[in-house]
């Protein structure tokens, strides 16, 4: 009996600690991500030099000048909402206080009037990897699973309400594929360029799922000891 008592105690814990997330960003991944200008014929990236990829670490990365002389600054947050989902938090600034500047045109003089927001495969680039591809749920500070705004704002400034809006925000779970591969891309239509645009901000709201993990599977197999034993 006691024998068997230690079986079915040390079954317990282990199934206790069995539950594991498997869908969040891979950490130090190398992901693309880039503003754009455009018109009706296609788009062009809005940078004034070659796209570096941001790291997923939390920590400012420099991908590029901006076409006013600045940076343009991206950070991730990745938030646990308590209830089962967590929010992926990308933010993209430019330090010359518009990411979308008026007054540029394509080759054939045509106006370059509509911002644009791109990301992984959208412009050719690495997407944003996770441990297994993430299913996304409504949640998080907006209620939906993905959404992408345009904001004045300095950077970090909590933008989870209206704030100082410039473009949208727009309820963007719709164009993602889902579940998500780490790409998008965003035109957000013509007369978006010049707003003061100088931050963009993207969350996305996806799915803890929890799945047995070896110590668990162990633990199955300790029961079942006890369950023959007292037989």
């Amino acid at each position: 009996m006691k024998i068997n008592s230690f079986f079915a105690i040390v079954a317990t814990t282990l199934l206790l600690a069995s539950g594991v997330a498997k869908a969040d960003p891979i950490p130090g991944d190398l992901y693309g991500i880039a503003p754009g200008l455009g018109n009706s014929g296609g788009f062009f990236l809005a940078t004034g030099s070659a796209v570096t990829d941001a790291v997923f670490d939390g920590v400012v990365d420099t991908i590029a000048t901006d076409l006013g002389g600045g940076t343009i600054d991206v950070t991730e947050v990745l938030t646990d909402n308590g209830d089962g989902t967590k929010t992926v938090y990308i933010e993209m600034v430019s330090t010359s206080g518009e990411l979308f500047p008026s007054g540029f045109t394509d080759g054939g003089g045509i106006a370059l009037d509509t911002a644009g927001f791109f990301m992984g495969a959208s412009f050719g680039a690495s997407p944003l990897d996770f441990d297994s591809p993430p299913v996304l749920v409504a949640g998080g500070p907006w209620g939906v699973a993905a959404v992408l705004g345009g904001f004045d704002a300095s950077p970090g400034a909590d933008l989870s309400g209206p704030g100082a809006a410039t473009i949208g925000p727009f309820d963007v779970t719709s164009i993602f594929a889902n579940p998500w591969d780490g790409s998008t891309g965003v035109s957000f239509g013509a007369g978006t360029v010049g707003l003061g645009t100088s931050t963009m901000a993207l969350w996305v709201t996806y799915q803890v799922i929890p799945e047995p993990s070896m110590f668990g599977i162990l633990a199955l197999g300790a029961i079942g000891m006890v369950v023959r034993r007292r037989r």
